[in-house]
């Protein structure tokens, strides 16, 4: 026939990108890392897609309706009048540390914990200060949020190993957006992994009882700010942990994930609309995807602790106070923030080569 009549076929966009998502998970079977993506994709869409609408299904379609509306109900009345997230937590200690999935992810990020080579954080020296007063905490800032934080969640189980001079004592919880306890599964997944609602009054009850406190300070911001490739932190503006951590003497922790902004590819695409609802509604959007689907990328985490900043233990004006008793303290806020900060970028610049990031620099807003 006439060639210049045949037309070139194009697979649609969608086969293409089936056909990509096929080759890299036939790549990662080679390694043995293909039920990684299968559970970590099954996980996402069970916990995010499948199980809300489901619920919602159940609770508007006869017949079920009258069985599954009650049910729900009797959930969300439960847990407001138990609310776990707002007191101490409901952590389970063979959760965190067995759980098949998580074993599966730590084993996949070969993922490790390191502790200043000073020793501060060692059994003894954490014994030490959290015996010197019934309410002597840490308070362990972690950066950066990343997508997802897959970090946090895997990290808990980690940390009975890794600091045992607090489990000895009284423990740790880590705070964690409202929003998380308002999911079914996700709910339970998070109250299990030690966390607990990330309000001021949670925060200042756990540490008045002595509980250490982990927190990743950048928040919705810093999540929706996250960027492949790209070392970014958002705290300039997060004097709050700070401020909680001089009410109550509690030596501040600074943390950086390395490997936790190269886990997933990223896009700005309707960054406008995605950052309204963020600061309006406390809602973060990403777009984001990894090598397979929403699998995270096979990259290394290592949580790097600095050495502990001592805090001194100052009382909160009132609102009765003087102005000049409300700046005192406000101005003793903001030099433990700028000490908290300098010791992270310097944690940071003096790490980042031994795990392969030297080139990159730490971008702070």
């Amino acid at each position: 026939g006439d060639s210049t009549n045949t037309r070139r076929f194009v697979p649609p966009f969608y086969t293409t990108a089936a056909l990509s998502a096929a080759s890299r998970a036939a790549a990662l079977y080679s390694e043995m890392e293909l039920r990684v993506a299968v559970w970590n994709n099954a996980t996402y869409i069970i916990l995010f897609v499948l199980s809300p609408l489901a619920i919602f299904y159940a609770c508007v379609t006869k017949p079920f309706a009258l069985i599954a509306a009650p049910l729900v109900a009797a959930y969300y009345l439960f847990n407001a009048m138990a609310s776990p997230e707002k007191a101490d937590g409901n952590p389970w200690k063979r959760f965190a540390q067995h759980f098949p999935l998580f074993k599966m992810n730590r084993a996949y990020f070969d993922m490790s914990i390191q502790l200043p080579k000073s020793g501060k954080l060692e059994e003894r020296e954490m014994t030490r200060f959290l015996q010197s007063s019934p309410t002597a905490a840490y308070v362990f800032g972690l950066h950066p949020h990343g997508v997802s934080s897959d970090f946090r969640v895997l990290m808990e189980g980690m940390f009975y190993d890794s600091f045992p001079a607090m489990v000895k004592s009284r423990g740790w919880r880590t705070v964690a957006a409202s929003v998380l306890f308002q999911i079914p599964l996700v709910r339970e997944m998070a109250l299990w992994t030690g966390c607990v609602d990330a309000s001021r009054q949670t925060f200042k009850k756990l540490l008045s009882r002595g509980r250490s406190v982990v927190v990743v300070p950048g928040g919705e911001a810093e999540q929706l700010d996250t960027t492949f490739g790209e070392e970014r932190i958002y705290i300039k503006q997060r004097l709050g942990f700070v401020s909680l951590a001089l009410e109550h003497g509690a030596k501040l922790v600074p943390a950086y994930v390395f490997g936790e902004s190269d886990l997933y590819y990223t896009s700005n695409a309707f960054y406008g609309i995605r950052k309204f609802l963020q600061k309006r509604m406390q809602v973060c959007i990403n777009l984001f995807w990894g090598d397979v689907f929403l699998c995270p990328r096979k990259v290394k985490l290592t949580i790097v602790f600095g050495d502990p900043i001592d805090v001194p233990q100052r009382t909160k004006p009132s609102a009765n106070a003087t102005d000049a008793e409300k700046e005192s303290f406000r101005a003793e806020v903001r030099k433990y923030h700028a000490i908290y900060l300098e010791r992270l970028e310097a944690l940071f610049n003096e790490q980042k080569a031994s795990f392969g990031y030297g080139e990159r620099n730490l971008v702070i807003s």
